[in-house]
């Protein structure tokens, strides 16, 4: 998985350098709100979590394929808290901080407007999920990487013929990002929760776009 990542990271940069009048670099900024997990297998393995809503950030790499169709390469980090109420020999309650960490490749199709200034669009993606967690329970801190994707839709508003101000609404999915025993495995307990759950977060804001090379009109 790291070798397709460098090999993906590669490939952009050698684009970069070969057809800069191609290339935009987009800042991304982004408010993803609670999502609810839980799993009820039995009266004696269950749990209820809370992957709370917080602030995401990123950056992305996008190549002009054709003025109305691009490929991105692109990064996004948040750090969250899951509040978690599960069964272990009685009922428990611990807070479980996430670090999430998607490494997305996609792409993404623009519409034409009257207006020049607004490019509308829609985009897909897919990729992994890196996800580090801080586990209160002695020995129960994890990395997992898990399969992911990004459905977004949003436009640009074009400032200057190179900066714009980008809208975005998005959902982001780590599938099966609750598994077994990913919150709560740890070596002093051994907790072990049977099922596995896809963790959505829906966000809605924006960013900046900036054009590179020469401006074709």
């Amino acid at each position: 998985m790291k070798q397709f990542i460098f090999s993906v990271l590669l490939i952009a940069v050698i684009s970069g350098t070969t057809s800069a009048q191609n290339i935009r670099l987009n800042a991304y900024s982004a408010y993803t709100f609670d999502n609810q997990v839980n799993s009820h297998y039995s009266s004696s393995n269950y749990y209820d979590a809370t992957v709370q809503g917080g602030y995401q950030w990123g950056g992305g790499i996008e190549y002009m394929l054709s003025p109305t169709r691009s490929v991105e390469l692109s990064y996004l980090r948040q750090f969250t808290t899951a509040p978690m109420v599960y069964f272990y020999n009685d009922e428990r309650k611990r807070d479980f901080h996430l670090g999430l960490n998607y490494i997305l490749l996609g792409g993404n199709n623009y519409f034409k407007m009257a207006n020049k200034k607004l490019e509308p669009y829609v985009g897909a993606a897919i990729g992994v999920a890196i996800i580090n967690v801080n586990n209160p329970i002695p020995n129960g801190n994890s990395t997992l990487t898990k399969f992911a994707f990004k459905l977004k839709a949003g436009t640009n508003y074009w400032l200057t013929k190179r900066l714009g101000l980008k809208l975005e609404a998005s959902l982001v999915s780590a599938v099966k990002g609750v598994s077994n025993g990913f919150y709560v495995k740890n070596d002093v307990e051994g907790i072990n929760l049977s099922s596995s759950k896809t963790m959505l977060q829906f966000g809605l804001g924006g960013g900046l776009t900036y054009r590179m090379g020469k401006i074709v009109k």
